[in-house]
Parts: structure tokens; sequence; C-alpha cells
């Protein structure tokens, strides 16, 4: 009860500078460890937290708990590494259609996310980093690039972009990024990384960061170059056409922009043809360099027509959390009446499988914060991410290392500043979403969860809630107080018990 009012008293007062509750010393026991990168299950074992990291973990027989310690009995239960969004602007998310964006990925078990840019000042958004870093504000661990550095011309340039005119203004913006706290660069479509991917690479490196982004050129050429990460599944089968050269056009040439895209009929036709001119030979040896040089592939399916036709439901559950309710979530007009475009998804879910099988790291990211995916909710979007990769034929073992094992590798290797956890193991971080069943015998499991471990703070049933419940007040302008949540919890909470509560 104590933990609970703690954090209940933070998250009310969170605006008059109060800290984050501070992780403690526990030891879950009973538990049913999932091996993410084995596909196996280790039960009845013990995992011992102190400092908000895992210390030990052994079998319920062989590892001692401290005498005074917790013990949170995690019986039926099933322990994974926290998951991660890859792929987010949930800075933007929070100042827009999901105020509450932060609580709803840690009460999801997201308990970290990258951040593509803000549309704030830069300065802005490095001060509320500093706030999470100091603990006076309850937030995933933060990758976040600051501005995606984008070249005026075909699209206009978004608020949460730098714009850069020629290389020497790419290798200065870097600098600028470096200065202000970013801890790596992204590029954008407009941005001619086949011209300039090189200089930015190298400008990164010498300053500790990698290099990820929208890439709308060849994706092999882009690895070899130094490309760290690829967003945007779509570009795979676009870049890799026989046509691909058109496609650049289309990305770089306002003429040929105007001329495609100033009508959607026309502009489904184009990309119809892109789909139906694979260049296969070109295609295999981009995922054999893929696959050679582990460059990751932030998916970001939850972002397109297609997460919203095959996961109505789960969306639209969620209009309880947006700014705007159910007009968030729905259907927007242009999408609802774009043509079916039969077999689209199976060849993306061809392209995912494809990358899978030549060996190339898959990472989730939502696409929640960007303009056209207002109805991409911080948190269970991650969890539709999972369920999309088992679609298309992924094993169930390889969409759930997207979302922990995969991610957490890509940030102890490209921003070692920031912890990650890629198996429940001595020395990593507390990072640990608590299930109800065995993800690894179906993902939908990924969706019972019943507590979250995040930098050794527990956030159990109740907390979640708490979170839940703040994150629903904030997206309806409604007072959220901690009077009216103790008359809540007070009702249904009762001491603090030897189960996982």
């Amino acid at each position: 009860m104590i933990r609970l009012l703690s954090l209940l008293l933070f998250l009310a007062g969170s605006s008059a500078g109060a800290s984050v509750p501070a992780h403690e010393d526990f030891a879950l026991t009973n538990v049913t460890i999932v091996d993410v990168e084995r596909g196996e299950t280790l039960p009845q074992q013990t995992i011992l937290i102190i400092d908000g990291h895992i210390t030990a973990v052994g079998s319920n027989a062989r590892l001692r708990v401290p005498r005074g310690f917790r013990r949170i009995d995690g019986a039926g239960r099933y322990a994974t590494p926290g998951f991660w969004d890859m792929g987010s602007e949930v800075f933007n998310a929070r100042n827009s259609s999901w105020p509450g964006a932060f609580e709803l990925m840690l009460a999801n078990g997201v308990v970290g996310t990258r951040d593509r840019g803000s549309d704030g000042p830069l300065a802005e958004t490095a001060a509320l980093v500093r706030k999470v870093e100091r603990g006076e504000i309850l937030a995933p661990r933060l990758v976040w690039s600051g501005k995606t550095l984008a070249v005026p011309g075909v699209v206009p340039v978004r608020p949460n972009q730098l714009p850069v005119s020629n290389e020497a203004d790419a290798r200065s913006a870097v600098v600028d990024l470096a200065a202000a706290g970013a801890n790596y660069v992204r590029v954008t479509s407009g941005f001619p990384f086949e011209k300039w991917g090189r200089t930015v690479v190298d400008a990164a490196r010498r300053l500790g960061m990698g290099v990820s982004g929208w890439i709308v050129s060849g994706w092999a050429e882009a690895a070899l170059a130094g490309m760290s990460s690829i967003d945007h599944l779509v570009d795979l089968y676009r870049s890799t056409s026989t046509n691909r050269a058109r496609y650049l056009a289309f990305s770089r040439d306002p003429q040929v922009r105007a001329e495609i895209g100033g009508d959607p009929e026309r502009a489904y036709n184009f990309f119809a043809t892109l789909r139906s001119t694979l260049d296969e030979r070109y295609y295999a040896e981009t995922l054999r360099t893929l696959g050679r040089l582990k460059t990751s592939i932030a998916t970001n399916y939850s972002g397109m027509i297609h997460a919203q036709r095959r996961f109505p439901l789960r969306i639209a559950s969620r209009a309880t959390w947006a700014r705007g309710g159910a007009k968030t979530v729905a259907l927007p007009g242009p999408v609802a009446s774009a043509p079916a475009q039969p077999g689209v998804e199976a060849a993306l879910f061809k392209n995912l499988k494809d990358l899978h099988d030549a060996g190339v790291p898959l990472m989730t990211g939502s696409d929640t914060g960007s303009p056209g995916s207002t109805f991409v909710a911080p948190g269970p979007s991650v969890h539709d991410e999972m369920l999309a990769l088992v679609a298309a034929g992924i094993p169930v073992r390889a969409a759930l290392a997207a979302a922990t094992v995969n991610p957490a590798r890509y940030v102890s290797h490209y921003v070692p500043g920031v912890e990650a956890t890629a198996a429940l193991t001595a020395g990593s971080p507390a990072d640990i979403v608590l299930l109800d069943a065995n993800p690894l015998e179906s993902i939908a499991n990924v969706d019972k969860i019943h507590a979250v471990v995040f930098a050794g703070r527990w956030i159990g049933p109740k907390e979640r809630q708490a979170l839940l419940a703040r994150a629903a007040a904030l997206a309806n302008g409604s007072p959220w107080n901690v009077p009216e949540c103790l008359v809540w919890v007070e009702s249904g909470h009762s001491a603090v018990s030897s189960r996982a509560t």
C-alpha cells in the first residue's frame, strides 16, 4: 500500500517537481523465466533485484533470498524482458492524441522507446529528457534524435525535422544534435542518403552515435554505408523494384511527385506497379547484405492501413486514453474509403518473413505520434506489432525477440549510455514484464500483463491501473488527484501479501 500511495502522490504532484518513486530491493520467487533467445522456459526460478538491477537468478531451491527481503510470489506467471518501441514519436504523442503516452507505455510493458524527433524546440526536448533522467517524470528509457534530418523540396519540412541544404549542413547538424544531448541521428525519405550518407555516418560515429532512418534508395547500399537501422517496411519492395529509379525520382523530384501523387488512383497504380516488378536478384542481394551486416529493421506495421483493418476492435478499445476518444482511433475517411488493395498485406508479410529468414534483426516500431498515425496507441501497439509478425509466418520466439532481445542489443551497441535488458540474467537492468500466460505458446499472451518491473520499481496490478487512470484523465482533460484514487485503492487493495499483487 505504501508503494502504491507513493506512486499516486508522485503522479498527482509531478508538475511540482516530485521525484519518481525509487526502485526497491526485492525477490521475485516461483516465477517461470522466458528465455527468449532460446525459446525456452525455466520454471521455479527466483530473481533477486537490488539497486534497480538483477543481481542473481537461480532455482528456488538453490538461490538464497537475504533475510528481511521483500518476496513477491510469481507462481503461475511468466517473466520476460521488458518490451521496446523502436519507432515512435512519443514526445509528439504526449502533446497531441495521447497525453498519457509515457504512462500507457509503462502500463503495457514498454520500458523503452526510440523517438524519431519532436515538433518542439530542441532545447525543450532536451530539458524534458533531463527531467526524466533526474527522476522528475516517470517515463520509459529514452533513445532520442531530437530532430530528423530533412532536405526542403519535394515534401514540406515537418516541425520535427531539421532542414539541411547540403553536405556541410548535414555534418554540422549532427554536431548540433549531439551537443543538445541527442543519442542517435535520424534521416528521412527526402534526405539524399545515397549522396551524403557516409558523411553523416562518419560524423555521427565520431560522436558515438548511430544513424537510422527512412531510406527510399537502396537498403543494401545504406547498410554498407554504415546505417545502423532502417525504418518503414514498405520501402523494401519499392526500393527493390526494377522501376526503383522512378520511385527515387518520386521521392526527390517535385515535378514527378506532383505528377504521380496528385491523383490517388494514379498513386495506387504506381505503387502496384512497383510491387509487381520486383528485381529478384537485387532483392536477394539486399536481404543477404542486411543479414550479413545485421542491419536492424523497425517494422512500423502498426501505422499502416493494414493494421487498422486487421485490428479494428483492438484499436477501438483504446479510445479511453486518446484525446478526442473514439474520433482519434476511428478509421479516417480517406483510409476507410481507400481501395482494399488485395494481396498488399500478404506481400508485405512476405517481405517480413524474407527478412527474418535472411537473419535480419527485426524490431517492433509503432509509428505512434506521427501525423498519419493518430490512431496508434503508445504501448499496446507494440503488442500489435508482435501479433502481425506471427501472422506473417515468423516464429513466436522471433516475434517476442523483436520487442525484447533485438532492441536491447541494438541499444546496448549503438546507445551505450542507455540501459536495456536482452535477457533476465545477473547484471541486467531490472526491466521485466510479468505475464499470466506463456507468450511462447501464443503471442497473444503478451496482452495478459499482470505486472511490470521497471528499473527495479514494482508496478503491480494496482499501480498499473493507477497509470492507466492517469492516462485516461489526461486524455479527457479531467482532474486526477490523490483523494479520488485513494478511495478507489482502499476499496480494492489490502495490505501487501505474498502474492504478486
